[in-house]
């Protein structure tokens, strides 16, 4: 996705596309969750649900009337008629004034409804009432397109969160799913001001509760605090504001935007927390790894197949080379944790066959300089199996030799 597709207004879907993020779970849980997929998609919002919503909207809120707020009413319609949303607005005040700043969407299928906390229309020039009410609709706009796929997606994701036992990858999706949602909504407010400081100060104000705040300012601030902090956004509905700020920023100057600001969110492949993506992208590895060490006719023995088997119950040897490079590349974007586990699934074969010792050890050793891994491997490989630094440089000697005549050994 790039700048041209946010701002092109040739069809429906095209004047806000979802992200990637949103294609790619929305792919993967009609493919590999196609029950709970299809339950939630046919299950549609009934009147009687619709009606009991809007009920509990009126005794929490206080309806503002278009006839007494005509131009908050003007704001909203002209973030729809920018968005491609043809929809009845209607405007809500939150009763508590404790809340803060904010507005948020209650999602009607048919209708725009927003709610606002707090004094925000005081604090808010019009341009910035802009860009919040843009954000807003633009929640509307993800979950109607597509057929509403984006926002099955969403209720798939939030009733697995909520199980009791629910699987890391569903739970930690979930949470991304609804951190890129807010970038998607934010991309509608820069899409609707034309304006990246508007949009930028809007969030601040809101956030902050400030009545006057400089842009520039926080940028500069936004920027120590990603030099000084490991990417990876820890919030659980939104984006902390710096990275939403420094996503909005990049937006506007550069083209490749999404390849380079996707990272503020997601971060480095951890195996603690891993997505439904990150899953599949951690099995792809681990396979990788699998398929280039018994690559080498000695390590296949039926240890190892064993071995390899516990990983992938179906697993059979590779008739054809593995793509180390795809490997080096997710190991590249991995945490110091997941370094780890590639380093004991090493470990793991080169200790599993006594017979093949010390080979399968040179095996593991030659591939983990492969794979950029060997500063990680070698201390832990030492540190497990009692070695020296000396022991470990008197077995590589001569190393890729004593691999080929084992190899050349096995084929005979």
């Amino acid at each position: 996705m790039d700048n041209d597709n946010v701002e092109s207004t040739k069809t429906t879907v095209e004047v806000l596309p979802p992200l990637n993020y949103h294609r790619d779970i929305c792919a993967h849980l009609q493919t590999h969750e196609k029950g709970l997929w299809d339950w939630f998609a046919s299950d549609k919002f009934t009147e009687k649900h619709i009606e009991y919503q809007k009920l509990e909207l009126l005794k929490s809120t206080f309806r503002l009337t278009s006839e007494s707020n005509a131009r908050l009413y003007e704001l909203v319609k002209q973030a729809c008629d920018a968005l491609d949303i043809h929809c009845p607005i209607t405007l809500y005040q939150g009763q508590a004034a404790n809340d803060g700043l904010n507005a948020e969407l209650v999602f009607f299928s048919d209708d725009i409804a927003i709610v606002l906390r707090g004094d925000i229309v005081a604090k808010l020039t019009e341009e910035e009432l802009l860009a919040v009410f843009s954000h807003e609709v633009s929640h509307h706009k993800l979950y109607t397109i597509d057929n509403g796929q984006y926002f099955t997606a969403m209720r798939v994701l939030n009733w697995c969160s909520s199980q009791p036992d629910c699987s890391i990858p569903f739970y930690e999706t979930s949470r991304r799913y609804q951190l890129f949602t807010e970038v998607y909504a934010d991309l509608g407010a820069l899409k609707v001001t034309g304006h990246w400081q508007a949009t930028i100060s809007s969030l601040i104000k809101v956030t902050t509760g400030l009545s006057e705040v400089t842009v520039d300012d926080y940028l500069v601030q936004t920027d120590e605090v990603l030099a000084q902090l490991e990417v990876g956004s820890k919030g659980i509905s939104h984006p902390e504001t710096y990275i939403r700020a420094k996503v909005l920023h990049t937006v506007e100057k550069e083209t490749e935007w999404y390849e380079k600001t996707a990272p503020y969110i997601i971060g480095k492949l951890d195996a603690e927390s891993l997505d439904l993506i990150d899953q599949k992208l951690l099995t792809k590895a681990s396979k990788l790894i699998i398929d280039a060490l018994t690559e080498n006719p000695c390590m296949r023995t039926d240890t190892l197949e064993a071995m390899a088997q516990q990983y992938f119950p179906e697993y059979v040897w590779l008739d054809t080379p593995p793509v180390i490079d795809d490997a080096i590349d997710i190991i590249a974007n991995s945490k110091d944790k997941t370094l780890e586990y590639y380093c004991y699934l090493l470990l793991d074969f080169a200790t599993a066959d006594r017979d093949l010792h010390p080979v399968s050890m040179l095996v593991a050793l030659e591939l983990s300089q492969q794979l950029n891994l060997y500063k990680v491997f070698e201390p832990l490989f030492r540190k497990e199996l009692k070695q020296k630094k000396d022991d470990v440089k008197k077995l590589l000697i001569n190393a890729q030799e004593k691999i080929e005549a084992a190899n050349h050994a096995s084929s005979q």
